[in-house]
């Protein structure tokens, strides 16, 4: 998308500040695109579609692990047996950090296979004329 958005805006510089989003895919334009700019206090990552989609899973985890904990224990979970609900608790940080060490080791192995081949600074015309010479 990032291709395109540069695409957009080599075709019409005008469009440029409606982008909100970025226009290349070199690692200043990746923060721009998914918001990580640095400043604040680091609190929008739990904002983001990954964290929102590892918070609901973790939060599945729990359910279903609490569940299965309460019926392996005997108890009957409107009785508010803690020890159940403690135990999806626990479910619940172990799914957040394995979606945390999944997804740092994931984007680690990307950034290092990622070429850029659209950096910031370069313009279509100049990204043809770098080809042509390899």
């Amino acid at each position: 998308m990032n291709r395109l958005r540069k695409a957009y805006v080599e075709l019409e510089p005008d469009l440029k500040p409606f982008f909100v989003t970025g226009t290349s895919d070199d690692a200043e334009g990746m923060r721009q695109t998914y918001a990580a700019h640095g400043g604040g206090i680091g609190l929008h990552v739990l904002i983001t579609v990954p964290a929102t989609v590892a918070f609901v899973n973790s939060a599945l985890l729990a359910v279903l692990v609490t569940i299965v904990a309460s019926r392996w224990m005997g108890m009957d979970m409107a009785a508010g047996g803690p020890l159940g609900p403690l135990v999806g608790g626990i479910a619940f940080v172990v799914g957040v950090a394995a979606h945390i060490a999944f997804g740092y080791r994931g984007a680690m192995q990307f950034e290092q296979r990622r070429q850029v081949s659209t950096p910031a600074h370069f313009t279509a015309r100049e990204e043809r004329a770098a080809h042509r010479h390899d």
